[in-house]
């Protein structure tokens, strides 16, 4: 396998995981053990990270992979806030 091939199976493991933590959280309304301030610190991560999704092309996958991570960060960041509020611990 060469670089490429590992960096895509990472994108899709990530991906993955991320489904799975959105499905959690939305289907069950517990998001125990999940740190709203982290996923929060994830969202501004991606987003500063992926800005050049506004001027640079590479390929379409490059940028599908940009976007689910923006998105799924941004949805679970909702959810968070919004659907589960009760579950936090007010620190």
């Amino acid at each position: 396998m060469t670089v490429v091939d590992l960096r895509h199976v990472g994108d899709v493991a990530h991906i993955a995981a991320t489904l799975m933590l959105l499905r959690r959280v939305a289907s069950g309304r517990n998001s125990w053990g999940v740190s709203r301030r982290t996923q929060d610190l994830y969202f501004l991560v991606f987003a500063l990270r992926y800005v050049d999704l506004l001027w640079d092309f590479h390929s379409l996958f490059n940028v599908a992979v940009k976007v689910l991570y923006l998105t799924s960060s941004i949805m679970l960041c909702t959810l968070l806030r919004w659907r589960t509020p009760a579950m936090h611990d007010h620190v």
